[in-house]
């Protein structure tokens, strides 16, 4: 069955929440020096702004 677009927007959700403290445990608990890169761009035939980011420790 497909699930219905509630039960994807909470299941997505949840997972960001989880995924976004595993980040911020794994960064605090880092040795020494940590880097970041970011890279902006935008699609040109709809003009959506993107922005990714890098990080090396």
């Amino acid at each position: 069955d497909i699930p219905k677009c509630s039960m994807v927007t909470h299941t997505i959700t949840e997972m960001y929440k989880e995924e976004t403290q595993m980040l911020k445990k794994a960064l605090h608990q880092a040795k020494g020096w940590i880097s970041f890169t970011t890279d902006m761009w935008s699609a040109m035939a709809t003009l959506d702004g993107y922005m990714g980011i890098t990080v090396h420790y």
